[in-house]
């Protein structure tokens, strides 16, 4: 206290400028008898700068000099907590603002006491219409994602604020009030305080998600309508399946009749018509079947070659039982090149056991499959004693050569070549085409 003794306020006051600026503010409102009120920033004797609320009254208003009553207060601490609450508060505001996503505060009763810019735009309201809404209110038209009604218990500001734990991605239609429809995701989160048992208020953030559930709701119709198609095109398949295999038996059963019904002077020249024939309807119908098992996909031609020269083998079987030689290989071929590469390799099989088989020596039969330049090459040979030169030079060939030679150039647009090589050889050189092709 002594040390204020004989001292002017003028030592207090950071600069004369500061100090000077009071003058015609106080003196004029001390004079009027009234009495003035401010905090101003002042320096300590030890150099602090600390805020001070001053209070001063004159003694004698009608006489300054009689002097002044003042009291002070040192409020340093409340506008530093002050200061901080405010820039926390903008900086909150500020982060909030930034969101992409919308932000609403509920007080426990669900009133809406405060929102940013992107809750106006996802509600489409202003925030004056925001404000003091009612988030539970029934004419937000709330729905589940069944579209079954969302009860205002169930809304997720509620379901935190009762528990008090956080409530996340909760989606929610709501029928706006422009008459618009909006899917939402809503995340919870309670402002409890340590001292308080229970929450005063919630904090939810949302985000429209209209674009992505009706992206999911196009894709499940889709999938919907392509497993029914799936569903309906395996039937359809079933059945032309069914029809065709039961045709092709029908077809081979009628042949097999007339064979028997062949009187037996014409046997010698019919016959062996009827047998190439008789064989061709198999060799259709073991295709047909593995394209059936397969589901029309495409076939790897190792696994088709196995089963065609594996059935032509067993429909004409003799005491020398022929061996087979396939390289296995990943190469596919389409349904359709399929049907024609297994008829070819039927005739090729057929002609093999006819003009191949040797006396005492066990015909032999390989086959490799492969790609060079963009094109699928199958190489098919036997050991016999190989074709004729007329046969190998295009001059003649019999009608299961001749097939051959058609099925390949014009079925399926290849190049075939007909050669010896320690045996009759057969290369065939064509392009796939596209692999579901039917």
């Amino acid at each position: 206290m002594g040390e204020l003794v004989g001292q002017t306020t003028r030592k207090y006051y950071p600069s004369q400028e500061a100090y000077d600026r009071l003058g015609p503010v106080v003196y004029p409102l001390l004079a009027a008898g009234q009495t003035y009120e401010a905090e101003e920033e002042l320096i300590r004797s030890d150099g602090a700068q600390i805020w001070v609320r001053c209070v001063g009254k004159a003694v004698n208003p009608a006489d300054l000099s009689e002097g002044t009553l003042w009291l002070l207060e040192d409020v340093t601490e409340r506008r530093r907590s002050a200061e901080a609450l405010r820039q926390s508060t903008e900086w909150f505001r500020t982060v909030v603002t930034a969101m992409t996503e919308g932000i609403v505060v509920h007080l426990a009763d669900a009133t809406i006491i405060d929102c940013n810019v992107q809750a106006e735009k996802v509600l489409g309201l202003s925030r004056d219409q925001i404000l003091g809404r009612n988030s539970v209110d029934p004419r937000w038209r709330a729905v589940k994602p069944d579209r079954s009604p969302f009860h205002g218990e169930e809304h997720p500001a509620m379901v935190s604020l009762r528990t008090g734990q956080p409530s996340h991605n909760v989606v929610m239609g709501l029928n706006l009030p422009d008459g618009s429809f909006r899917w939402i995701n809503i995340n919870a989160e309670p402002i409890v305080r340590p001292e308080e048992a229970k929450a005063r208020a919630v904090v939810c953030s949302f985000s429209d998600i209209t674009e992505r559930i009706e992206q999911q709701e196009k894709l499940q119709e889709l999938l919907s309508r392509t497993e029914q198609d799936a569903r309906t095109k395996t039937e359809l398949l079933r059945e032309v399946n069914h029809r065709v295999t039961n045709n092709l038996s029908s077809i081979l059963g009628l042949v097999v009749r007339e064979q028997n019904a062949v009187e037996p002077k014409a046997k010698p020249l019919v016959q062996p018509v009827l047998d190439r024939l008789t064989q061709r309807i198999r060799g259709l119908l073991t295709a047909h079947r593995l394209l059936s098992e397969s589901s029309w996909s495409p076939l790897r031609v190792d696994k088709l070659a196995e089963r065609i020269i594996a059935a032509a083998l067993s429909a004409n079987p003799s005491p020398f039982p022929a061996q087979t030689q396939i390289t296995p290989g990943p190469w596919e071929i389409s349904p359709r090149q399929a049907s024609s590469l297994a008829l070819i390799l039927n005739e090729l099989t057929t002609n093999s056991i006819k003009h191949g088989r040797v006396k005492e020596k066990p015909l032999t039969i390989s086959l490799e499959s492969g790609f060079n330049d963009g094109f699928l090459v199958v190489f098919y040979r036997d050991n016999g004693p190989g074709f004729p030169a007329a046969v190998t030079a295009g001059m003649r060939g019999n009608v299961g050569l001749e097939l051959v030679r058609q099925l390949v150039t014009e079925s399926l647009q290849g190049e075939l070549i007909l050669a010896n090589e320690a045996g009759a050889t057969a290369r065939i050189r064509i392009r796939p085409e596209e692999p579901h092709r039917t």
